[in-house]
């Protein structure tokens, strides 16, 4: 139902691309999601017919001798599918180098983990998200998750993954009360609710959100509306 990592890739490359960025990176961890995440990035960058280096590390790698690798290719732009502990080191080594490079992730990456992982080294690291922020003040929908979660847990903290479980969630219930007490799989589909929702999820454009600790790019509300209208919601 969420837009994909490939959509967030091309809108963040194109995004890029009207700040005038020309010399572009993709760095990309071994293990786990990080090389098919890289792959998007760089199916996006050669779709918009641009040049670009790449580099992979492994989590034993000399964090020192890969942060050497990126000073020596001089991005302008960094698209990063890593995983976060490893690359800590990475862009510890990095910075120390002197290189201000902007550097942008798929929402599969954790604002939390960043944080916990880099410490200050986490601002201006933008990621791409699906939802709007889980604190904002003005997105009912993540006013909802937050008195939800509340009551769920007090002590628990809103999360960009957690909104994003919660929206899913409620397409889901949703669906299941379209189509009766004795729903089927087909029963399920034919409500119509799921593909109102990806259509929706997959229409916003990325728009840059500024945070007092990272920069965030995520999807605009706009793309929120087919999910409004199948759950029967007025969500800001």
């Amino acid at each position: 139902m969420r837009v994909s990592a490939v959509e967030e890739s091309a809108a963040s490359v194109r995004h890029q691309m009207t700040l005038g960025a020309q010399r572009f990176l993709v760095l990309a961890s071994r293990e786990a999601y990080g090389l098919p995440g890289a792959a998007a990035y760089t199916n996006a960058l050669r779709r918009e017919g641009r040049t670009f280096s790449e580099l992979a590390f492994e989590t034993g790698d000399d964090a020192k001798r890969v942060a050497a690798q990126l000073l020596q290719a001089r991005p302008e732009v960094i698209f990063i599918s890593v995983l976060p502990k490893p690359f800590a080191g990475v862009l510890r080594a990095y910075r120390e180098g002197g290189s201000a490079a902007r550097i942008f992730g798929l929402s599969v990456i954790r604002v939390e983990d960043l944080r916990a992982e880099l410490g200050p080294l986490a601002v201006g690291i933008g990621l791409s998200q699906p939802v709007p922020a889980p604190t904002s003040p003005t997105s009912a929908l993540a006013g909802e998750y937050r008195a939800h979660l509340a009551r769920l847990d007090p002590a628990a903290q809103p999360s960009f993954h957690g909104l994003e479980g919660y929206l899913e969630a409620r397409v889901l219930v949703e669906g299941l009360r379209r189509a009766g007490p004795r729903a089927t799989r087909e029963q399920l589909v034919r409500a119509g609710v799921f593909p109102a929702a990806r259509a929706g999820w997959a229409a916003g454009a990325l728009r840059r959100r500024r945070s007092h600790r990272q920069h965030l790019y995520r999807t605009g509300d706009a793309r929120l509306g087919c999910v409004h209208r199948a759950l029967g919601a007025q969500w800001a």
